[in-house]
């Protein structure tokens, strides 16, 4: 049975011409841009590398620091790796971008959680759940 390809062995595959063993030693490259680390950051996190999936959103970060979108990811992938001090601070700064921003809240939400701090996490809960519903009706009315 054959297995599909994960996102190392994709970006081994594509940038090196085929050769699957070239990925510990990587030809020199100038800095990958902001969408193509929000991109790799993404695909890493769906093949499970949570660790270098959260290096990648730190460099979309810090080429576009007004990006909401790109915090509230960062802030998942720290949470994933119980990374909690990391996660409130990315969702904090999504927050400060976009106070009606529902995967932030939510996340915020789960690091309240995670920390015992319950009344605070019902409330993000709660505003990410009203927050969602408000987008979803302008999207769809």
């Amino acid at each position: 049975m054959s297995r599909g390809l994960g996102a190392r062995e994709l970006i081994d595959l594509v940038l090196d011409d085929g050769s699957w063993t070239s990925w510990d030693t990587p030809p020199a490259r100038r800095e990958v841009g902001e969408s193509y680390a929000a991109d790799l950051a993404r695909a890493l996190a769906r093949d499970g590398d949570l660790q270098a999936a959260a290096e990648q959103f730190r460099r979309a970060t810090d080429a576009n620091r007004q990006d909401e979108n790109l915090w509230a990811e960062r802030g998942h992938a720290h949470l994933s790796l119980g990374d909690l001090k990391n996660a409130a601070g990315c969702f904090g700064r999504a927050l400060e971008l976009a106070p009606a921003h529902a995967p932030a809240l939510l996340g915020a939400a789960r690091v309240h959680l995670a920390l015992g701090e319950l009344n605070d996490a019902f409330t993000k809960a709660d505003a990410a759940v009203r927050a969602d519903a408000y987008d979803r009706a302008r999207v769809h009315p």
